[in-house]
């Protein structure tokens, strides 16, 4: 989608004259977030303790 962003303006300040992502129709497959086990959480907060990067971010 960045891409094709960069590409618009481009256009516009006719800095090209052809879109080259026109015929692109890509789409990833979203399957949409899916909550962590609770044995893989206790991992990770056994991993990374409270105020360390992994836990703030």
């Amino acid at each position: 989608m960045g891409i094709r962003k960069l590409v618009y303006v481009a256009l516009r300040q006719d800095w090209i004259e052809i879109d080259p992502t026109a015929a692109v129709e890509w789409r990833p497959a979203y399957a949409g977030w899916k909550a962590w086990p609770r044995d893989a959480m206790a991992q990770f907060e056994t991993r990374w303790p409270l105020g360390s990067a992994p836990r703030t971010g």
